[in-house]
């Protein structure tokens, strides 16, 4: 879980869901197994097994820390677009949701009732269905939260933490109830026990906090589906949206158009870098079209 610097603790505002009380948890030791040493026949194999293991582990940890640069090269953008950003675009997000308050914050279920997902909520983070984000696991309720995930599923969602909240993590914040739903996609147990792992975003969904036994939360989880949108409008926004993803990056086009029009809309959404607000709201938006109006709209605006 990313670091936030500590700020004044602001009042929770009308539907903030209070938060709980922080569970202690032993932490289970591990008996590691010792390792085996190979005989005379297997040095080569394990050699080339080892040489090989390193090579996708360095990749992976070069994946990364490159995705902690980006990460924070986001964040200095979405600054610089809050302090610059139009009044309207905001108003405008907000609007767009259809029938559902963008920032309405996560209730909670007395019991649970059906399968439950892991909470890992973040500030100023959204997960976008076809994102792979690389996170460093590193406080230990959450690693026990990343192990009972890999014994299951390997689900988990990252709920982003409700605007002026930020400085209760770490604790239970409140998050927004409409979130995204990632699957570990790799990851590696570090000899301390934290983790490396690559979460990659699978679907929008809507969130019910529901009890948990553990240090970390739960939630029952509903897929949100995206309409199917007009052919003829998708024809008509995709070159827009290819050409502003693809500008300035050589041989970008040939991988952006096997991507999903919604994918391309929300690429070009984190790309932007927008505010806090505009991105939950195109977050909790489902209508593709709609996302892609408005980031092109953006984009158009900050290239002139």
């Amino acid at each position: 879980m990313r670091r936030v610097p500590r700020a004044a603790r602001p009042r929770a505002g009308a539907g903030v869901v209070p938060r709980r009380a922080e569970r202690s948890v032993a932490a289970a030791a591990h008996d590691e197994p010792r390792a085996q040493l190979p005989g005379p026949r297997l040095g080569a194999r394990v050699a080339r097994a080892v040489r090989d293991r390193a090579l996708d582990v360095g990749a992976a940890r070069a994946q990364a820390r490159s995705g902690r640069r980006e990460r924070i090269e986001r964040r200095e953008r979405r600054k610089r677009a809050a302090r610059t950003a139009r009044p309207a675009l905001g108003a405008r997000s907000q609007r767009s949701v259809l029938g559902v308050n963008a920032d309405a914050k996560i209730q909670r279920r007395p019991s649970a009732d059906g399968a439950s997902v892991p909470l890992f909520p973040l500030a100023n983070f959204w997960l976008f269905p076809g994102r792979d984000e690389p996170l460093h696991i590193f406080e230990p309720r959450y690693r026990r939260m990343v192990e009972d995930s890999l014994d299951g599923q390997g689900h988990i969602v990252i709920g982003t933490v409700a605007e002026g909240h930020e400085s209760e993590l770490p604790g239970a914040p409140p998050v927004y109830a409409r979130a995204g739903l990632g699957v570990i996609r790799w990851h590696e147990r570090l000899e301390d026990g934290r983790f490396l792992l690559v979460l990659g975003g699978i679907a929008r969904v809507e969130l019910v906090e529901v009890p948990s036994p553990h240090a970390y939360r739960l939630v029952a989880a509903q897929v949100l589906e995206e309409p199917i949108p007009p052919h003829a409008e998708v024809a008509q926004l995709r070159p827009a949206l290819l050409a502003a993803l693809a500008r300035g990056v050589p041989g970008a086009s040939l991988e952006l158009a096997k991507l999903p029009f919604g994918q391309l809309a929300d690429r070009l959404v984190l790309q932007l870098a927008l505010p806090h607000r505009c991105m939950q709201a195109l977050l909790a938006e489902l209508d593709p079209l709609v996302r892609a109006r408005i980031a092109l709209d953006e984009h158009g605006r900050r290239k002139n």
